[in-house]
């Protein structure tokens, strides 16, 4: 019998009663952008200087003033919530792949597939960022960047080692710690970070695809997740072996999130780490980093003979709802977000080059591959070839789309932490997990 209460969708639409819905009619009139004074911006925090100079750019061209606000990247799913719910006044956002599927069923996004060049942009995305963006076959927003989970090593620690090459699997990950562990060089030459936060689905589900696992399939079944010998389950025995067998991992490394790592990494602590792969820029700067030239990427480890799958993500810009009850609103929202997510006027991705070329950020638009600044920044911190192939490897997270991903995701990260710390069956854990996902398909599919 199917479980008594509201299903996950109604639960969504009822806490955002008033604040916007699913879909709403095209206006047959051109509507004038001009006739909107002001629209509402909000984003987490991150490179906001640069995005107050793209903001003020977009104010002078379109003469429309922007309020802007923005919050930690932490706090922002639950920030948004709260916000929508509280029916404050939005117009364009940061969108997050995995928290999509709530936001639409919430009735908080707009689709933008009537655009002008919409159809251009989607084709010249790169690999699994138009799938990312959609939801029951419309789009949600244009690429603001793209990423993955990259392995990152320090060049210089391994050749001391006498180490001719990266690891090519986690095998040798242990054997090429143990060396450099062995020559004194590193105490604990493999710098993992694990808190219980957003980037500890990253990390996990970038462990798991690099084993050739997967959580579950197309419909939501659970795939094998909870065996003994799962994808899964060994990455856990690994992490666990890394720390208290072979005593590769630093103390601590369960408290420690990602800007503490990658801090840590830049100072010199550690030789290999798994950090988001716009790290790696910020890993060789000069002006922030005692290792600048000497970090590395190597394509990610792997077992069973599975390919060097990633975890990777697409962050993107996203018209609310709300704003397009509005014609002219509208109209002045699809501006914005085809400024900062499109191209300019030579046909460039104007905001996603810089992007990459002053932050590292990477981006989810095929044709800057090509690019010649592009290919030239990458070099200098990377190799812009191994960058292209790393992303072509990545995959989003199995079963994000599901409108209750985010709160099993939740449920998730304290249980790991506890099978990790041996305070529970790895295999046990895995059941709970299994458990929980079916009863929330069962309850709010």
């Amino acid at each position: 019998m199917k479980e008594l209460g509201l299903s996950r969708r109604k639960l969504l639409r009822n806490a955002a009663l008033g604040t916007a819905a699913l879909a709403l009619p095209v206006s047959r009139a051109t509507p004038s952008a001009a006739m909107v004074k002001s629209l509402n911006f909000y984003s987490w925090t991150y490179g906001i200087s640069f995005v107050k100079q793209r903001i003020a750019e977009f104010e002078k061209l379109a003469k429309v003033k922007i309020n802007y606000g923005n919050t930690p990247g932490s706090k922002y799913h639950d920030t948004l919530v709260v916000k929508f719910t509280g029916k404050t006044p939005l117009d364009v956002i940061y969108m997050i792949d995995g928290h999509l599927a709530e936001f639409v069923e919430a009735g908080w996004l707009y689709p933008i597939d009537e655009f002008p060049r919409v159809d251009e942009y989607r084709k010249e995305f790169i690999g699994p960022t138009a799938d990312a963006l959609t939801y029951n076959g419309k789009l949600y927003g244009l690429p603001y960047y793209v990423g993955h989970m990259a392995f990152l090593y320090n060049e210089e620690h391994l050749e001391k080692a006498g180490i001719g090459a990266p690891p090519k699997t986690w095998d040798e990950v242990v054997q090429q710690s143990l060396q450099i562990k062995s020559k004194g060089i590193q105490e604990y030459p493999f710098l993992q970070f694990l808190k219980a936060d957003f980037w500890m689905g990253e990390m996990l589900f970038t462990m798991m695809y690099s084993r050739g696992g997967r959580f579950v399939d197309e419909k939501y079944n659970v795939m094998g997740y909870d065996k003994p010998d799962s994808a899964v389950a060994q990455s856990i025995q690994w992490i666990i072996d890394a720390a208290k067998k072979h005593k590769i991992t630093q103390p601590g490394f369960m408290e420690l999130n990602e800007v503490a790592a990658l801090k840590a990494f830049s100072s010199g602590t550690g030789s290999f780490a798994i950090l988001p792969n716009y790290r790696l820029r910020a890993a060789n700067e000069p002006k922030s980093s005692k290792v600048a030239g000497k970090i590395k990427m190597a394509l990610i480890p792997t077992a069973n003979n599975a390919k060097p799958n990633v975890c990777g993500w697409t962050r993107a810009y996203s018209m609310t709802a709300s704003a397009a009850k509005d014609p002219a609103r509208k109209a002045m929202s699809w501006k914005m977000v085809d400024f900062l997510g499109g191209k300019d006027k030579s046909g460039t991705y104007r905001t996603a080059k810089k992007w990459f070329t002053e932050f590292g950020l990477g981006f989810g638009h095929a044709p800057l591959f090509k690019d010649p600044d592009i290919i030239s920044a990458a070099n200098k911190w990377g190799e812009a070839k191994l960058f292209e192939s790393q992303m072509a490897l990545s995959k989003p997270k199995d079963g994000q789309k599901a409108v209750w991903y985010a709160e099993w995701d939740q449920f998730m990260r304290p249980r790991v932490h506890k099978a990790i710390l041996g305070q529970a069956d790895i295999v046990g854990t895995l059941k709970t997990l299994t458990k929980q996902w079916n009863r929330l398909k069962r309850r709010y599919g």
